[in-house]
């Protein structure tokens, strides 16, 4: 049975939890094998909205800090994100390269079109047997969806699903630094929008 299919969205930590409570514990031991344990150890915590929007106004992306006041700033770099994550802060740089991600998935699973996000997590909690590699690669294209990259987009997240073309190597990729880029880009986008008034808001 899939994975609360219903109330899934792409940015979506809940559907990511749901898969993480499925999986069995021989596919977990294949995410560690793969050296990605450190995501299987994700706990949702529900964080009032406003609270974000927040901190989404106090962050000054040019010099990558949170400035609460000015006597109060919480400076943020790529050194940070392992501290989060708990992955290594190191390892190959990537570019994105949209085209060659989704060619890759659907020549890898056979498709002719994209699959919704649920396509994965189904494959993942079902008994029926997967390789290591296809389990690996199932798993990461939901954690870079609903976790590592998230966007408000209802489309898998592409960008970097050509780090998964060899799963052996995918560990060599420096991900901190991707989500990093990811994190403050995103911010930038959101702000740019209007949707924000701009940084050091005066209260909470």
């Amino acid at each position: 049975m899939g994975a609360g299919r219903h109330v899934c969205s792409v940015f979506s930590t809940k559907y990511f939890v749901d898969i993480l409570r499925g999986m069995s514990s021989g596919r977990k031991d294949v995410i560690s094998k793969y050296g990605f344990e450190p995501l299987l150890k994700f706990e949702k915590t529900d964080i009032p909205s406003r609270f974000v929007r927040y901190i989404v106004e106090c962050v000054d992306t040019v010099s990558s800090q949170i400035i609460v006041a000015d006597e109060k700033i919480i400076p943020i770099s790529k050194d940070s994100v392992p501290c989060v994550l708990g992955l290594l802060d190191s390892g190959d740089l990537a570019t994105q390269d949209k085209d060659s991600g989704r060619n890759f998935i659907l020549s890898r699973f056979s498709l002719r079109e994209m699959p919704n996000i649920t396509f994965f997590g189904d494959m993942l909690i079902s008994s029926d047997f997967h390789s290591e590699e296809g389990t690996f690669i199932c798993f990461m294209v939901i954690a870079m969806s609903c976790f590592l990259f998230p966007s408000s987009s209802d489309q898998i997240h592409i960008e970097f699903l050509t780090l998964l073309v060899n799963p052996k190597r995918t560990s060599g990729f420096d991900f901190c630094a991707l989500v990093y880029d990811w994190i403050l880009t995103g911010i930038n986008k959101f702000v740019i929008s209007g949707r924000v008034p701009g940084r050091k808001p005066e209260v909470f």
